[in-house]
């Protein structure tokens, strides 16, 4: 079916994405292959105490807005977050979960250091927090103790801790008074002074998008530079950045190996991605054509890794995938040296299938040695088992007003819209073949909406465990109980720039001469924020050194290396 005579049959249906399948790409797969090993993720929630039920029933939020009455499941279907935080400094990572209807409970679950946890967010003031959406806590001051920052759908805020331990409000985020769809965020030092900044973005201040493919009335992408006080200035203008987009995630790089640089891969939904080069004192300059153009445009996550063996990352953005409506899916956007562009190889992979992905986590669930991908996905699971879909597709003649005014999109109700799908588990053979196996684990087996996807050692056995925050449901937290490879482990800290060490690269050599890389930035994926320690599984392999080459330009060789544990670095080693 042609593309333009397929929009206008059914423009609503391409409101909420892109069109079908994208070219086949046979990328270079890795030397050296393996057999797929076994996998045991075992859901642990209620029995380690993690309970928590996000909210978002916003009709409060929008009792001014009657032209949306009739979408409200549509609209109350983004904000579920997860941030993991070693927040009373004790060595063993704790969960955080926003909840955004107003009124609701926001949880944070200490870790006992047991394999339980216990609830304690009003010992730290964040239990109600104004329609919190998602929390990334960071370092604005370089004191030692982690201020957070939430972005919410009334004002983005930051929270700093008084002597007594408690969170009380510090900083409000200005030009952003309109109620707003938002989890696009994001941490950095883009000058390099030391001082963490801000980047975020959202999903409109409740207004349709104007067109399903190439919307620009979205919300604006903001830059805000951090003094080291905490404050924040707007540097969005002096930086470059321009117009407004629907953006779901932003995620920082270097992405051509340029050294001491922080690009940005703008996950946006109605358009194409947008990808932002960073030119110094020139600013941030858009190259989004060095991405061939996709498919479909409903960009979620934007997870940034590094094959075995890879020189430059690339970058994982979760799709939708629907039979007989979408059939394009995930992309994984790979460097090609050659060409001087951004080839997607997902479906060379078999990763491009995953529901209506959001998501998506790049990482190696047995220490095995190369890294599987995790993704969760659903986006409304309705009372009725109706189809939102079918309405969306017999919707016929809509043209760019119509698509843009709400008031002419068909009612939601409790109908079903991509729910009750189960996340994806895509295990690695070692040569980029993936299977998924999410069945056979059980995993996801009631079939939550998920949204936010978090990896954590909570028992720091060196083996990735994985915190799903649900779209009002409750979150899923699964124990890694698989037989293990080798493994190292690092916890990094700088003393000549930002202690968080934030854009740091390492470089991992191992004993056949093969590598890996890491980038330093657990801020980066769709509404999560992850452990910030890094493991390198090893299979049989052993690590001969690691190189680390900091955000302050200083490099440091490591050949002091324990496996099985987390080793810690400094700059000055």
């Amino acid at each position: 079916m042609k593309f333009f005579s397929f929009c206008l049959r059914s423009a609503f249906y391409l409101i909420l994405a892109g069109v079908v399948s994208a070219p086949f790409w046979k990328g270079k797969l890795r030397s050296h292959t393996a057999k797929q090993a076994s996998i045991i993720l075992r859901e642990v929630g209620t029995s380690a105490g993690v309970d928590f039920h996000h909210r978002n029933d916003l009709t409060e939020l929008f009792r001014n807005q009657p032209q949306f009455a009739h979408l409200n499941n549509w609209l109350e279907a983004i904000s579920a977050s997860v941030a993991i935080v070693d927040l009373n400094k004790d060595g063993l990572y704790d969960i955080f979960f926003t909840s955004t209807e107003m009124g609701s409970a926001s949880g944070l679950f200490i870790n006992q250091g047991d394999g339980t946890f216990k609830e304690r967010s009003k010992d730290y003031n964040l239990t109600y927090l104004l329609t919190a959406a998602r929390p990334l806590f960071f370092d604005c001051d370089n004191d030692g103790e982690l201020e957070v920052f939430v972005t919410a759908h009334m004002k983005n805020l930051v929270y700093k801790m008084d002597k007594d331990g408690k969170y009380q409000k510090y900083f409000t985020f200005p030009d952003n008074v309109k109620p707003q769809i938002s989890v696009a965020a994001n941490i950095l030092d883009f000058n390099n002074d030391g001082n963490l900044d801000v980047v975020f973005g959202g999903m409109g201040h409740l207004n349709a998008p104007e067109s399903m493919v190439s919307a620009e009335n979205g919300s604006p992408l903001q830059l805000f530079e951090g003094n080291g006080t905490c404050d924040f200035k707007d540097a969005s203008e002096k930086m470059g950045f321009k117009g407004n987009v629907f953006v779901h995630a932003i995620g920082v790089g270097d992405f051509w190996n340029r050294g001491g640089v922080q690009d940005l891969w703008i996950a946006t939904d109605f358009n194409e991605d947008h990808i932002l080069r960073h030119e110094g004192a020139a600013g941030y300059v858009d190259v989004s054509s060095l991405k061939r153009k996709g498919q479909s445009q409903n960009g979620m996550a934007s997870e940034i890794f590094y094959e075995n063996d890879s020189k430059y990352p690339s970058i994982y953005v979760s799709h939708i995938y629907e039979p007989g409506y979408f059939t394009d899916g995930n992309k994984v956007w790979r460097w090609d040296e050659q060409s001087g562009t951004y080839v997607n190889v997902a479906r060379d992979w078999g990763v491009h299938h995953c529901g209506w992905g959001w998501a998506g986590m790049n990482v190696d669930l047995s220490n095995k040695g190369f890294a599987d991908f995790v993704v969760v996905n659903g986006f409304v699971t309705g009372e009725s088992k109706s189809n939102w879909w079918f309405k969306i597709q017999t919707t016929t003649n809509s043209l760019r007003p119509v698509v843009g005014n709400p008031r002419f999109w068909p009612k939601m109700d409790d109908l079903n819209l991509s729910g009750r799908q189960r996340d994806c588990v895509f295990s690695n053979d070692g040569a980029n073949h993936y299977t998924d196996i999410a069945e056979s684990l059980d995993f996801d087996h009631d079939r939550r909406d998920g949204r936010g996807l978090a990896r954590i050692d909570f028992n720091n056995d060196g083996l990735p465990d994985l915190v799903v925050a649900n779209q009002k449901q409750r979150a899923s937290l699964y124990l890694n109980e698989s037989p293990s490879g080798n493994w190292v482990g690092f916890e990094l800290k700088a003393t000549k720039s930002h202690w968080q060490a934030l854009g740091a690269q390492m470089t991992l050599h191992l004993s056949d001469g093969s590598f890996m890389k890491r980038y330093h930035n657990p801020y980066n994926g769709y509404a999560s924020q992850h452990d910030p320690r890094h493991v390198f599984g090893l299979g049989d392999r052993r690590p001969e050194k690691l190189v680390i080459k900091w955000p302050s330009g200083v490099e440091t060789v490591v050949t002091d290396l324990k496996t099985g544990t987390y080793n810690k670095v400094t700059d000055h080693e």
